[in-house]
């Protein structure tokens, strides 16, 4: 109860009483009252005036009914017993009108003041609330924005309900002993309570309907997290205080509670929609690979070797990436870029990425090449026939038609050998296959035809690989590509980097890769983790038409080669090699015929010249 004097302040009730004195006769007093203690008087006389003293007036002045003090009125004249009276009801009455509106003043300002907590509580839960999209960190923020706001609250939790299921999962738990206390509540009837959630119980272990009984557990607070109408969960608060909550706690956690449910329904809803795009993510990737059974598999072990190659990057305790620390959200970046790297190849035929020789198209047109030449010796052979019907010597005819079928059979298998995709071809074989595109043949209407057309003899003539420059032009646009696809998803602003970082993968450290000529400057490191991790699978690949798969000392050579020209980034080939992340993938995924022994030094020497 409010005392009277803090409703009725002395220096303004001094006045009232002063003005009221003038009503009655000469040498009255006045007096307000309380237990307490006199809070202002008027009038003159010995003493203090207090409602014991004889002939002493009151008139009891109350809050919802209990009296909190009173006026009191001592006359110096009886003999206006009635008038005096009045007066004193009266006055009385005004103080009280006083009393009453103060209270009221006091109530709305009260009111106002917690609405005013309430909405700020309000709206600061919300922003921390919306700062995450994880059930998990929406249950962390919920028990820290309670704890120190329900004053008796020892431990907490927040439980997740499995809408299928019905059971229910502890997301997060706050308290010193809370791991301990919840273990042993859970091992009783305390789970059926979380369905039911019945708000406060205070002396739990005497209550008439939910009595549990667990050392250190005297009262519990127990509110569903509901969006739609949907149980999503339960807020859980817990005392070693018999009394501990009151309504005012489960108001605030009522609050809390209604906004925490909505926090973790779009928490669900983030995580069933990333769980459906990732999932596209990898049909997607399985199409791709799918598009070419000799690139199978190479979109799905790209992201592996590039997470290697960041867990290392992550560790790193020393050297140029000791400051690198790889948030949730890069590190799910990372993945999706690493994995749809290649989804431009859906734009590339797939006779062309499947390329295994320089004549391969929607045929292998060397078929066609050694058919002519095959036509060609059929008319040496018809010539010679001729030339014995017109009395030639045969001996020497067939003599020199052998000779004729030796050489063309010879140029056969040198043509074979031309249209496999090699590293380097010389000089020497480049004059010889000029030399060979002079050969002529004729069809049966008498018409002369090269054994090589000018296209076929610019593929022969590829001097690295199996692609012409216009075929290779083809492929490098698949990145083109893959940056114009992964721009239309509208990514969320934590995932912004993931085109950037799928669209360098061809980039290089001298700014000579493609498609954008960006240099190490310009290339995000998860970019350049991933360039690193596309080479070093295809080298390794079991699966490339044009070669059989490298050794691993190879192939690490080549990445040295690669490193000291300004292709790949040296530092994060460095630590591939210094923290063995090379060995960890060939173990897992590279046959035994292709794993032999490294020399780091001679690698590390060699990138670093």
């Amino acid at each position: 109860m409010t005392p009277l004097r803090q409703l009725l302040k002395p220096n303004k009730s001094r006045p009232h009483l002063e003005r009221g004195l003038l009503l009655l006769p000469p040498g009255g007093r006045l007096a307000l009252w309380s237990p307490e203690g006199v809070i202002a008087s008027a009038g003159e006389g010995g003493g203090v005036l207090s409602p014991m003293e004889p002939g002493v007036k009151q008139f009891p002045l109350r809050i919802d009914g209990e009296q909190i003090g009173a006026l009191i009125l001592h006359a110096a004249n009886e003999g206006q017993g009635e008038h005096i009276g009045a007066v004193h009801v009266f006055l009385g009455q005004a103080f009280q009108s006083m009393i009453d509106a103060e209270v009221s003043r006091r109530s709305v300002t009260a009111e106002t003041l917690e609405s005013y907590r309430e909405m700020a509580l309000l709206q600061r839960a919300v922003h921390n609330f919306n700062q995450t999209l994880k059930p998990e960190k929406v249950a962390r923020v919920l028990l820290k924005e309670i704890d120190g706001r329900a004053s008796k609250m020892e431990f907490g939790a927040v439980y997740r309900r499995n809408s299928t299921t019905g059971e229910y999962q502890r997301l997060h738990s706050v308290g010193e002993r809370s791991g301990i206390l919840f273990d042993q509540l859970e091992a009783t009837s305390f789970m059926s309570l979380l369905d039911a959630a019945p708000g406060i119980l205070n002396d739990i272990a005497h209550h008439p309907r939910w009595p549990l009984e667990v050392a250190g557990v005297e009262a519990l607070l127990i509110l569903p997290l509901l969006s739609n109408d949907e149980n999503l969960g339960a807020l859980v608060l817990g005392s070693s205080l018999a009394e501990a909550f009151i309504s005012s706690d489960l108001k605030r956690a009522e609050t809390l509670a209604s906004v925490a449910g909505t926090a973790i329904r779009n928490a669900q809803l983030f995580a069933a929609h990333k769980t459906m795009f990732h999932s596209f993510v990898d049909v997607m990737s399985s199409a791709i690979d799918a598009a070419s059974p000799f690139t199978a598999g190479h979109c799905l072990r790209v992201p592996n070797i590039a997470q290697l190659i960041a867990q290392a990057v992550d560790e790193s305790s020393e050297g140029p990436f000791r400051s690198v620390c790889f948030s949730e959200d890069e590190w799910e970046e990372l993945h999706l870029a690493a994995s749809l790297h290649d989804c431009g190849k859906v734009n590339t035929p797939s006779w062309l990425i499947d390329k295994s020789t320089k004549l391969e198209g929607v045929m292998d047109r060397i078929d066609v090449i050694l058919f002519r030449i095959e036509l060609l010796k059929h008319h040496l052979i018809s010539n010679c026939q001729m030339r014995q019907t017109d009395g030639s010597p045969a001996e020497n005819a067939r003599t020199d038609i052998d000779a004729q079928i030796l050489k063309l059979d010879e140029d056969a298998a040198f043509l074979r050998a031309c249209n496999l995709g090699k590293e380097f071809m010389s000089d020497e074989t480049v004059e010889r296959l000029r030399a060979l595109a002079e050969l002529r043949w004729t069809d049966c209407f008498g018409k002369s035809y090269a054994i090589l057309d000018g296209n076929e003899l610019d593929c022969l003539l590829i001097r690295r690989g199996t692609l012409t420059e216009s075929e290779r032009s083809v492929i490098e646009d698949h990145v083109r590509h893959t940056i114009r696809m992964l721009s239309k998803i509208p990514f969320p602003n934590e995932l912004k980097n993931v085109v950037r970082h799928a669209g360098g993968h061809h980039e290089r450290m001298d700014g000579k890769g493609y498609p954008l000529k960006l240099d190490s400057s310009n290339l995000s490191l998860q970019a350049r983790i991933i360039a690193l991790a596309d080479v070093f699978e295809a080298l390794t690949a079991p699966d490339r038409p044009y070669r059989a798969p490298l050794k691993l000392s190879r192939a690490i050579d080549i990445l040295a080669d690669m490193s000291r020209s300004g292709h790949i980034d040296p530092d994060l080939f460095d630590l591939f090699i210094r923290q063995g992340v090379y060995k960890e993938y060939a173990r897992e995924y590279l046959s035994s015929e292709q794993i032999d022994d490294v020399d780091e030094g001679k690698c590390l020497a060699a990138s670093n010249f």
